[in-house]
Parts: C-alpha cells; sequence; structure tokens
C-alpha cells in the first residue's frame, strides 16, 4: 500500500472536509477500538472519511503511525493520559495500575510512503551572478509540490579572497565575510514548514582557509529554518547520555575534523517522526575539476564511496546494518543529470547561479536549475520508486548581461 498524506488531505479538502479535525476525530476511534483490543471498522471509517477503501486504509495508517510514536515515546493522546511500560502491550496509567492495551491492528503489512524534496546546490550568494529571484521561485515550487525538505550540496555562498581580483565578480557590499553572511540570512527564501539542510563548498571554505572562520556555522546559528550537517552532527553527540565522558570527547573530536563537505541526513514523510524516516540521503561536494563527460565524475565517487561510509558512525538500516546510502546528491560541478550507479540514485544537483566570465573562457557546463523528486520507500528506508525532474531555474530578464545587436 502507497500512503501519501499530502495527497489525501487534497482528497479530503476537495470532499468538504478539514483534515486536520478529522485525523483527530478518527484518532479518537481507532484510540478506542485499541483499549477494546477490537480491530476497526473499515467501512464506518470510510463513512466518517468519505474516502474509498483503499485511501482510508492509507488514512488509518497515517493515524496509527502517529499513534505507534506515542506510545514509544511513552505518551499515549485518548481518554487517559498513560505512559509505556512495554510495547507488548502493558501500560502504566496515573495510578501506576497496569492495564493492557491492544498492540494495535494493521489495515497493511508493509506500507510504502511518498514524500517530495527538493534537490539543489552551487547558489554563490554574494555572487554578481547568484540568482535570489530564482531561489524564491524553487520555494514556491516547493510549497506547491507538497515540498518541506530542501537538500542543498554545498557552495552556498560565493566566498571571498581566493584570487586577487575575485572582489570584481562580487556585489557591492559583500567583498567580506559580513557581507556574504547578512545576504544569506536577509534573502535567503523563507516558507512555513520548509527546511534547509545543507553542507558546505569549496567556496564556503574560502573563508576559513583565510581566516579561520565557518560561515555556514554561522548561517545556520543564524537561521533555524536553516541546518548546517556539520553542526547538527557535533549537536548529536552533545545530546547523548549513553557513553562515557572520555569516548564522547573523542567522538565529538572525529567530527569538529570534519571537513563539513560531506552530510548525510535520513528523510522520509512528514507524518513519520524523525526517528523513523529511514532513507538515508547523502551530500558531497568534491575539490577537483570538471570533467566533459557529464557522468564520468559520478561513477569514479561511486566506486571510491565506501572511503566515505566509514566516516559515519550509523550509515545502517533499522536493524543496525551497515548499508550505502540510497541517494547520493554531487555539487560543485555545476552539472545536472541522474544515474542508478551500484544500486545507489546519483544526482548531480546543477547550479542557481548564472554563468559567468569563468565558465565562458573554459568552456564548461552551467546547467541552472533544480531538481523536484518524489520518493516512495518502505519503513526500512529502502526505494520503491523514484521520480525525479529537474526544472529550469527562472532567471529575471533584467539580468540579461548583453543584448543582440541591430545592424544601423
Amino acid at each position: 500500500m502507497e500512503i501519501d498524506e499530502r495527497s489525501l488531505d487534497q482528497k479530503l479538502i476537495k470532499s468538504g472536509k478539514k483534515p486536520a479535525e478529522l485525523k483527530a476525530f478518527l484518532k479518537g476511534i481507532i484510540l478506542n477500538d485499541l483499549e477494546a483490543s477490537q480491530p476497526s471498522d473499515l467501512l464506518a471509517l470510510c463513512g466518517h472519511s468519505g474516502l474509498s477503501p483503499k485511501d482510508t486504509q492509507a488514512l488509518y495508517q497515517i493515524i496509527y503511525d502517529g499513534i505507534e510514536e506515542a506510545l514509544s515515546n511513552g505518551k499515549k493522546k485518548g481518554p487517559a493520559e498513560v505512559s509505556v511500560r512495554s510495547m507488548e502491550g502493558l501500560v502504566l496509567d496515573g495510578s501506576e495500575q497496569i492495564k493492557v492495551v491492544s498492540p494495535g491492528y494493521r489495515l497493511t503489512i508493509d506500507p510504502t510512503y511518498t514524500s517530495r524534496h527538493i534537490f539543489v546546490s552551487d547558489t554563490h550568494i554574494g555572487s554578481k551572478h547568484d540568482n535570489i529571484e530564482g531561489l524564491e521561485k524553487m520555494f514556491d515550487r516547493a510549497v506547491a509540490i507538497g515540498a518541506k525538505t530542501i537538500l542543498h550540496s554545498g557552495d552556498l555562498v560565493d566566498g571571498a579572497f581566493a584570487h586577487r581580483d575575485m572582489y570584481l565578480y562580487l556585489r557591492d557590499g559583500c567583498q567580506t565575510f559580513d557581507g556574504q553572511y547578512e545576504r544569506v540570512i536577509t534573502k535567503w527564501p523563507r516558507r512555513e514548514g520548509v527546511t534547509t539542510f545543507f553542507i558546505a563548498g569549496n567556496h564556503d571554505h574560502f573563508f576559513q582557509t583565510n581566516a579561520g572562520v565557518d560561515i555556514c556555522r554561522h548561517i545556520a546559528s543564524a537561521r533555524g529554518d536553516m541546518k548546517y550537517l556539520k553542526s547538527e552532527s557535533i549537536e548529536d553527540v552533545f545530546g547523548r547520555d549513553d557513553y562515557d565522558p572520555e569516548h564522547l570527547a573523542r567522538i565529538l573530536e572525529s567530527k569538529k575534523l570534519g571537513s563539513g563537505r560531506v552530510g548525510a541526513v535520513r528523510i522520509g514523510p512528514d507524518h513519520l517522526p524523525p526517528e523513523q524516516r529511514n532513507t538515508i540521503m547523502m551530500m558531497l561536494h568534491p575539490g577537483d575539476g570538471s570533467a566533459r563527460t557529464l557522468s564520468y565524475k559520478p561513477q569514479q565517487i561511486i566506486k571510491n564511496l565506501t572511503m566515505l561510509l566509514y566516516s559515519f558512525e550509523n550509515m545502517t538500516n533499522p536493524n543496525g546494518r551497515r548499508i550505502k546510502p540510497h541517494i547520493l546528491q554531487i555539487g560543485h560541478y555545476h552539472k545536472a543529470d541522474m544515474n542508478l550507479l551500484r544500486n545507489v540514485y546519483v544526482f548531480q544537483a546543477g547550479t542557481m547561479k548564472l554563468a559567468d566570465e569563468f565558465h565562458e573562457v573554459r568552456n564548461l557546463d552551467n546547467m541552472m536549475g533544480f531538481w523536484t523528486v518524489e520518493i516512495t520507500s518502505k519503513r526500512d528506508g529502502d526505494i520503491v520508486r523514484l521520480a525525479e525532474r529537474f526544472e529550469h531555474a527562472y532567471v529575471d530578464p533584467s539580468r540579461c548581461s548583453r543584448t543582440v545587436v541591430s545592424q544601423k
């Protein structure tokens, strides 16, 4: 069974229902059935929802997932507050009396879940060739398709001081760390519920190379909707309480030594809690030059993927078995393509920056745009179906730097 919460919500709205209110109502019915250790009546749920039996099964699974998550966290929302002693059915109520609660009746054994995401890279904010207007349109597109996650594979900013004449290609006020930092935190688009996860690129590291400052870390500190994967990895260590201090210190030092140009995040449908989103998305920003053939660099990276995998402590499936990522997103080359290599979906994420003199004089590709990606996956994260579309970036006509001259 395929579960797509956005599609179900649209059907409910079309039939005159309010999704949030209906889900709360059905949750009460399902909770009562679970406490009575009886299966829910599918036809009755169909009558309440106005959906087909197949869609109602999917809606039941979404609600049941929420109940199961509340149980595993030690709380159950319903007629009474209870805390979990065991997922086998034993729980404690407020008076510390043990009562038996049904572990649940699943309408489907192995559901699949559909989620949508945006893949983007190499925005080079601060360059005279950055494209804030195009980014705004990209975020509008994210809202339109129900994508809550923007994944950015490096070169968020253009950097500075890499060569003597670099200031010629930077916007006024963006020749320094402060200028580019301010432009990102004020101009990077905001949409309710949409979060950007990003890694560093070689241009982001220009400030670190020349001044010892990580601009990505400062941006993430200022914008709660922008998550720098290196910082998130370090914060994860600080949040642990099951390691001895010496071991924790070693892990923390290892993560601080990471370049920030490789990162991974677990993605999945919005209604599942983060710890149950098991599709692993790795992002990489290499440092070498572009190849003439489009797919050559991804093939070489995948061939050496094991080197990257062992820098992650938890590149594992829910059963604890070490695995490859399900998706690899590559930045840096300003190219766009997708191939299935060694059973990994490998994306080159393109760029949102307009071509500049560097690309013109070297005859390099500069594929402007972003990917919209719909992923249908199992609970363990394995991808059942992936539908991708590369969408060309919007460019305001006023940005055109040349004119086709008419003969006089």
